[in-house]
């Protein structure tokens, strides 16, 4: 008997032609008479917060699908993928695959893992139980500081995504003031060989904190921990405590991790041929995962504003500031508004100031402050925030703008500063009114009599007025202004509602579903002339189409490759429904590999079953 290495047989192929390949996938396929299948856990004892290697060997079948696995309270299975391998005797082509599953406990006891069906060719295998024993969770060592900034490295190059990522929340320092703004990164370190195809904002706060907008783009630099190359994403925003005592800060942040679904079929031959011919992810790929990957509680001490020397013009302010102020115009005649512009300039909790402001007097009415673009007209400045008043002088004696003091408290000096404006000189004149009332003007001589021309412009100046009259009676009749808003209401009512028959016409999702709306009316018609024809292959396929339809179309699926799987991320809060699902998806599997006959009111029971999912899905 000669064993000739599966590699050297395939090199010859390729270099033969591309057709051989097609060749040897086509012998593959070719399985021997009789499979053998078994079940066996790496560990049959482990503590709480480890996992259990699950593998399901089948000897004598390569091309296998991934089998379900029972549910069992207390444990998840993950699929972690799929090894193939093929042997030449004799020119004979024999193969076998595993499939492999990580078993997570949710609590410490006793488990036992039910016999497994797998699915070879027209035959159904079943494992053996299995038992598992989950111990009390191990105690672990305190993790290291990251006071340094540097991240632990990852303790195997295919190790968990939570292990080969770390987040990390830095602080200048580790002591504030109540409505201190202060700089804050996060930072995350990704280990080279971790595939991470997105990443989401960091969440960062408490409930002592108030936190500025965090930027989507991070800044992006490599640093090296322990010879290794991480990659650093680094987000910077500002925080603000808002109330005093010892407060934990941290931070948390989704990433969708690229994991293998299966090794690919170029693994296993060598060669990159398949990869070319069907696609990178005809025999496998990857499969993202969300990984919650959370910092450790960061601790800052807040400290309250002290009340010693704390001025009446404080406001709240706390930082770095400065204070400028300007009026326009600088001649007025008494009674016209002046515009005061207050300009605050530094950094600091700059969102929340309160504008300085000119109070009332004697000689001057003022209205509040409002914010306003800066003086110069450029664009917003996070350092820079302008305000503007309007003022009315009252007196014809003010010649100047009174000063305007503003206070904030300074947190590295620890003590409140007083910023007061300069005094801004003004020319006031009398009011307007004044020089018509002067005696001079009771002596004049009276106005000459008005030209034709003059007694004209009266006339039409007064019938002006009189049309003016009539349309502002009009516009007091609220039926007048309804008259004018139906068109109007109607118009804009009709577009909204055609736009919206449009834009649904030609949105992709409507037409999918439409698409498989149709396709499941298709399958149950098929399922019905089944039932009556007591087919029971044909009943159990076309159940399972309209239910894969159903499911592809609620979850945004791909209908011609959905398998259980596929739907358990979106189904879990739903264990009966899931376990449903499962069940038709098995009986509809027995029904096509197995052959197994089901008699009509067995058909009847599992089309109401099949309804009552198919319900609650589109429901769901």
């Amino acid at each position: 008997m000669n064993l000739i290495p599966c590699d050297k047989r395939l090199r010859t192929a390729r270099r033969s032609s591309p057709w051989a390949w097609l060749t040897i996938l086509t012998l593959a396929f070719r399985l021997a008479s009789a499979a053998t299948v078994t079940a066996t856990l790496d560990r049959a004892e482990i503590s709480l917060g480890e996992s259990a290697h699950l593998g399901i060997a089948v000897q004598g079948a390569a091309m296998v699908r991934a089998p379900q696995i029972p549910a069992v309270e207390g444990l998840t299975f993950r699929y972690a993928g799929q090894q193939m391998s093929f042997q030449m005797i004799n020119g004979a082509m024999s193969g076998s695959a595993t499939h492999s599953y990580e078993v997570v406990p949710q609590r410490a006891g006793e488990f036992q893992i039910p016999a497994i069906a797998v699915p070879v060719g027209n035959e159904t295998y079943r494992t053996s139980p299995l038992q598992l024993r989950v111990g009390a969770a191990a105690s672990a060592p305190p993790p290291p500081p990251h006071a340094s900034g540097t991240a632990p490295a990852p303790t195997a190059v295919d190790a968990a995504p939570s292990a080969a990522a770390s987040l990390q929340v830095v602080l200048p320092r580790r002591e504030a003031y109540v409505g201190e703004a202060l700089p804050a990164k996060v930072r995350l370190l990704l280990h080279p060989n971790l595939k991470v195809r997105e990443v989401s904002v960091p969440a960062l706060g408490g409930d002592a904190f108030t936190v500025a907008p965090v930027p989507r783009q991070p800044t992006q630099t490599t640093e090296n921990v322990n010879g290794i190359p991480y990659n650093v994403l680094t987000w910077s925003t500002t925080i603000s405590a808002v109330k005093s005592g010892e407060h934990p800060l941290d931070s948390r942040i989704q990433l969708a991790v690229l994991q293998p679904t299966r090794h690919r079929l170029r693994d296993v031959f060598g060669g990159d041929f398949f990869d070319n011919f069907f696609g990178n992810d005809f025999f496998g790929g990857f499969e993202a995962k969300t990984v919650s990957v959370a910092s450790s509680p960061t601790s800052l001490k807040t400290l309250p504003l002290p009340e010693e020397g704390r001025p009446d013009t404080f406001s709240g302010a706390v930082g770095h500031f400065e204070l400028r102020a300007e009026a326009d115009p600088r001649q007025v005649a008494a009674g016209d508004p002046i515009t005061l512009r207050f300009t605050l300039r530094g950094n600091g909790n700059l969102e929340r100031l309160q504008a300085p402001r000119l109070a009332d007097s004697a000689k001057w009415k003022t209205y509040p402050s409002n914010a306003r673009p800066s003086p110069d007209g450029s664009e917003k400045d996070a350092a820079q925030r302008a305000f503007e008043q309007a003022v009315i002088p009252l007196d014809a004696a003010v010649q100047t703008v009174p000063p305007v003091s503003w206070s904030y408290f300074d947190p590295e000096a620890r003590r409140y500063v007083t910023l007061t404006t300069p005094a801004l000189p003004l020319k006031v004149l009398p009011p307007a009114h004044a020089a018509t009332s002067s005696p001079a003007a009771s002596h004049e001589a009276p106005p000459p009599p008005p030209t034709e021309e003059e007694r004209a412009l009266a006339e039409a100046r007064s019938w002006a007025r009189r049309a003016a009259g009539r349309l502002l009676l009009l516009g007091q009749k609220p039926a007048f202004w309804l008259a004018l808003l139906v068109p109007l209401v109607s118009f804009s009512a009709g577009r909204r509602a055609w736009e919206s028959i449009r834009r649904r016409r030609q949105d992709p999702l409507h037409l999918r579903r439409l698409a498989a709306s149709r396709a499941v009316r298709r399958a149950l018609a098929e399922l019905d002339a089944a039932q009556q024809r007591g087919d029971s292959s044909l009943f159990f396929a076309a159940a399972g189409r309209a239910l894969r339809e159903q499911l592809a179309a609620r979850f945004h699926l791909n209908s011609a490759s959905l398998v259980l799987r596929d739907v358990e991320p979106h189904l879990n809060g739903r264990p009966e429904l899931l376990g449903e699902i499962r069940r038709l998806f098995e009986a509809a599997d027995a029904a096509a590999f197995a052959g197994v006959g089901t008699d009509a009111a067995a058909l009847a029971e599992w089309k109401a079953r099949l309804a009552s999912c198919l319900q609650q899905i589109s429901a769901h």
